[in-house]
């Protein structure tokens, strides 16, 4: 992980005499890059920065069974600058971690040593059950009470993850992100179709008759974005944006 140096520890931010601590992380996605600051004050969190590059590391994974050359190369840009960026906004520490595209590849160890040579950064390359968890977790800080199933929808995977009562309750990975759906023919054509319908066969995660879907991931905040658009929604803010099942198949049948 990166560390500040001892002249950055002495630019300690202070908050009403309590000790801010600043903190990164650093997600290396099948599709984006993504540093993420967060400024720590007890159990208080707050965002600082935000920044994210698509890289498209796992493009032409399920061919090649490798990272995309041009990906890791844009990858690699978006770490360096990242690096630069903690260092000026004086970050204690950044916890990186690398997902499916990564896991997956079998150059994906030695993306990971390259990063730690080049960059100083160690990759920690989640589980698919880790990404489950984490996604449910995630849910369950904003909604302590959730009750359903969350699906964390990236590049190359999806993650479904079932919520009861406030617990995450188990959870599981399926390959069905964008990036490996390539592979099967054009976006909503009947081989798509398929692979989806064969995948998601005896999910575990579906079988309990949840009435909400948590859904985390950029192609859904797309999709809510799209909808407040189409309804001339006045309160444009995502987090937590409900759409009802009926609206969410008319618009993406419109978008297909």
């Amino acid at each position: 992980m990166f560390r500040a140096s001892a002249s950055d520890a002495v630019a300690k931010r202070h908050n009403n005499g309590v000790d801010v601590k600043r903190v990164g992380v650093v997600d290396v996605g099948s599709n984006s890059v993504r540093l993420v600051v967060y400024d720590v004050v007890g159990r208080s969190i707050q965002q600082r920065l935000n920044e994210k590059v698509l890289a498209g590391l796992g493009r032409g994974l399920g061919e090649t069974g490798r990272l995309n050359p041009e990906g890791v190369q844009s990858a690699m840009r978006a770490l360096f600058r990242f690096k630069a960026i903690t260092r000026a906004q004086h970050v204690e520490d950044v916890t990186a971690f690398a997902t499916a595209a990564v896991r997956e590849a079998e150059d994906g160890a030695a993306f990971c040593a390259r990063v730690r040579e080049e960059t100083g950064l160690s990759l920690r390359v989640l589980s698919g059950e880790d990404e489950a968890r984490y996604a449910g977790y995630g849910v369950l800080a904003i909604r302590p009470d959730a009750d359903g199933i969350a699906g964390d929808l990236g590049g190359y995977s999806l993650e479904l993850s079932g919520l009861s009562g406030g617990y995450y309750v188990g959870g599981r990975t399926y390959p069905l992100g964008p990036l490996a759906l390539e592979t099967y023919g054009a976006p909503g054509s009947n081989e798509v179709a398929g692979a989806i319908h064969s995948a998601l066969t005896g999910a575990p995660e579906l079988s309990i008759g949840a009435r909400t879907f948590f859904a985390v991931g950029g192609a859904w905040r797309a999709l809510a974005r799209l909808e407040m658009e189409r309804r001339d929604y006045p309160l444009r803010i995502l987090q937590n944006y409900e759409i009802d099942a009926d609206r969410v198949h008319r618009l993406v049948e419109r978008v297909l």
